[in-house]
């Protein structure tokens, strides 16, 4: 007697980056900025935007990335200055993502604050 195999099911525990992605990516316009919490989150977001490729260059990851490996707190002072559209991608919300969110708050104004599995994808501006 032979089984088909089971089709793979979706653990609930497992951060959605797919829907993260497509999310910022549909909503995302020339010359907005992005910032990845932890840092290693980066990662899987990217993986996501080659696969869809819509506005792949519309959002510039600034951290980490082009403001470097510095204090996030760095990277936060000078978007003002270079961008109108704040995204701030978080996975694991738990303090670091608190500290992140209030020091964007005091700089910018929410726009739109999404939640995949796992994920949380805000957007601020900046301006």
């Amino acid at each position: 007697m032979t089984t088909s195999p089971q089709p793979e099911t979706r653990r609930p525990d497992k951060a959605d980056w797919r829907s993260a992605t497509r999310c910022a990516l549909e909503l995302a316009r020339s010359g907005d900025a992005a910032l990845f919490f932890p840092r290693h989150v980066v990662s899987p977001f990217e993986y996501y935007r080659a696969s869809l490729d819509r506005t792949a260059s519309a959002v510039a990851v600034v951290y980490p990335g082009a403001l470097g490996d510095r204090d996030v707190g760095d990277a936060l002072s000078r978007l003002e200055q270079r961008y109108g559209r704040v995204w701030a991608v978080i996975n694991q919300d738990g303090d670091s993502g608190a500290v992140v969110r209030d020091s964007l708050l005091r700089r910018c104004l929410v726009v739109s604050d999404r939640q995949s599995t796992g994920v949380r994808v805000l957007l601020y501006n900046a301006r």
